[in-house]
């Protein structure tokens, strides 16, 4: 009688085994043949990284075939959102390392947000120090990567800033209005950079990359190289714009030298001026507010974007019609009382000329 139990006991407990080990091999089978597929792609997303291989845009040349502006290599520190972990301790380090404050670095994350699997590139160009402090904490900093992108460098700084133009980054109107850009993008903002920027700005190319459980990377898959932007000739002449400037000097003013054969502009001076190389990697707070907040206006393209009296210049124009049509003979001589009244306006010159001939 007391066997009976026993085996009741055997026979429950050997029931309960077998159902463990259907509820093993169902789920197996669910984890590897019903959701094979889908566990082994979240895998190789686990696995391999897509990093995007800037294109360096294209070099800009005077009319003799002299570089003005061209590029050079610079490391940006950037973040990947799938890829960061445990936010709270990880974005106060790296604000310390960056110098940025974490507020900063939330607000460009939280904008990317839409976008999760592209970097957020949070500081170009950054120094040597800074790369070597990321470096040396990558295994604090999960979903942190340095890339190394091209960086415009304008080879004479100030010279012709206006006629060449600047970068920056893409802002969301732009965005919206021109289709292949994507956040984060640096686009020509004035000159010459801007008007051709298509041109200028190559193509992207793609690196895929095997990674380890903690993102570092162990060996390259597959590259698709970038293709460099178109690059230009202007007719710019650097000689004749370097002599313009030096004639403006430190006077607020424009110079503009053009071909009368055939309308080319040989030179394009205006002063006050800007380096353009503090926009190249994205401008700081501080530098922006030194250049807005100046009262000499350094943004402003004088030769083009400001209107001025014609002044004496323009007496060519009328001396050359009177003699064309006859109204005054060559001997004529005009008195310059410094003043004229016309209408109700007078208009004063800055001196009395006295009698004045052609």
């Amino acid at each position: 009688m007391a066997s009976e139990p026993r085996g009741t006991r055997l026979a429950a407990f050997a029931v309960a085994v077998a159902l463990l080990f259907t509820l093993l091999v169902g789920r197996l089978w669910q984890l590897q043949v019903v959701q094979g597929a889908y566990y082994l792609q979240v895998s190789e997303e686990n696995r391999l990284r897509d990093l995007r291989l800037p294109a360096p845009r294209g070099i800009l040349f005077d009319r003799k075939g002299r570089p003005l502006v061209s590029n050079r290599a610079a490391f940006t520190v950037s973040v990947l959102q799938m890829e960061l972990r445990d936010p709270e301790r990880v974005l106060p380090r790296l604000a310390e390392i960056l110098g940025l404050s974490e507020t900063d670095i939330r607000d460009q994350l939280t904008r990317a947000r839409t976008r999760p699997f592209e970097p957020v590139r949070l500081r170009r160009d950054a120094p040597k120090r800074v790369v070597a402090m990321v470096e040396e904490n990558r295994l604090d900093l999960p979903g942190v990567i340095i890339e190394v992108e091209p960086v415009r460098h304008y080879l004479y700084g100030t010279l012709a800033a206006h006629a060449l133009g600047h970068l920056g980054e893409i802002s969301p109107a732009e965005l919206a209005a021109w289709s292949g850009y994507r956040m984060g993008d640096l686009v020509g903002k004035t000159g010459i950079e801007r008007v051709y920027d298509r041109l200028l700005r190559g193509r992207d190319g793609r690196l895929r990359v095997e990674v380890d459980a903690r993102g570092r990377p162990l060996r390259v898959l597959t590259r698709e190289p970038s293709r460099p932007g178109t690059s230009l000739v202007l007719t710019i002449d650097l000689d004749i714009q370097q002599a313009a400037e030096a004639a403006l000097g430190d006077r607020a003013g424009a110079v503009v030298v053009l071909d009368p054969r055939t309308g080319e502009v040989l030179a394009l001076a205006s002063h006050p001026t800007f380096d353009p190389n503090v926009f190249a990697a994205g401008i700081s707070v501080r530098n922006w507010a030194r250049l807005a907040g100046d009262r000499s206006l350094p943004l402003i393209n004088r030769a083009a974007d400001s209107a001025y009296e014609p002044g004496s210049v323009f007496k060519i124009v009328t001396a050359a019609a009177a003699l064309t049509r006859g109204t005054a003979p060559r001997a004529t001589r005009i008195p310059c009382p410094g003043v004229l009244r016309f209408g109700g306006r007078v208009f004063r010159d800055l001196k009395a000329h006295g009698p004045v001939d052609f």
